[in-house]
């Protein structure tokens, strides 16, 4: 094996006991790569809070507005079926939940 590519999880990247560090015991020369797309998102949610935080916060603010507002729920329904969009849920704002579309 010449090449070994997983996410970023510490169980597959750890230096100690993940699958990359027993890889290269067997062979030190081996390349590893971690998810690049994982990667990115890490980079870019940094940024987004480092240079954005109020822009974060906010969207943060409205996430748990309406969960805890069934009046605001509604009129967020109301103003979605008006608009002639499919009503949706909010996804959770956090950074465990890269990528996920439901």
């Amino acid at each position: 094996m010449i090449e070994f590519g997983a996410d970023n999880a510490a169980v597959m990247m750890g230096n100690k006991a993940g699958v990359k560090a027993k890889l290269m015991e067997v062979n030190p020369l081996i390349f590893v790569i971690g998810c690049t797309c994982h990667s990115m998102y890490i980079y870019v949610y940094q940024l987004l809070l480092e240079t954005f935080p109020k822009a974060w916060k906010f969207c943060r603010n409205v996430f748990n507005h309406f969960p805890n507002s069934s009046q605001s729920s509604e009129a967020l329904t109301e103003f979605q079926q008006f608009v002639n969009i499919k009503p949706s849920v909010m996804l959770h704002p956090s950074q465990t939940r890269w990528l996920s579309l439901q």
